[in-house]
Parts: structure tokens; C-alpha cells; sequence
């Protein structure tokens, strides 16, 4: 494994955390991907498999829209 050395840190050291965005409206993106506002809830009313592909596909859907899947 690689260390890194010139990494630059988003905390300041808060112990209270940090957040990434103030509003559900903000722009976030990570890895170079084109920022994007938050994605609405996704939702599995009936427990229908039908439905937990369609919610496991929105949440795939919006990983790979952030950034984080490829």
C-alpha cells in the first residue's frame, strides 16, 4: 500500500464533524464526476422483489452519479 504524503484533509479537527454541503441543493461530487444535488429518498413501500430491484437500482443509479461506483 501506497501512503500518501500530499493528501490535503477536509477536517479541521472538530470533533463535532464535518459536512459536505450546507443544503440538499448543493453540489457535491467526488472523483472528477460532474457535481450533482442531493437524490430524493428511495422507497420500498410493497417489499415486492420488483420493488427492491427498483430501489437497489435507484441507490446503484445514484452512487455511480456521485462518483463513488463506477
Amino acid at each position: 500500500m501506497t501512503v500518501r504524503t500530499n493528501i490535503t484533509q477536509l477536517s479541521d479537527g472538530n470533533e463535532a464533524g464535518t459536512v459536505l454541503g450546507q443544503s440538499a441543493t448543493d453540489l457535491i461530487g467526488f472523483h472528477g464526476v460532474t457535481p450533482t444535488a442531493q437524490k430524493a429518498r428511495v422507497t420500498n413501500t410493497s417489499g415486492t422483489l420488483g420493488d427492491s430491484n427498483t430501489a437497489i437500482s435507484a441507490i446503484i443509479t445514484c452512487l455511480v452519479c456521485k462518483g463513488l461506483m463506477a
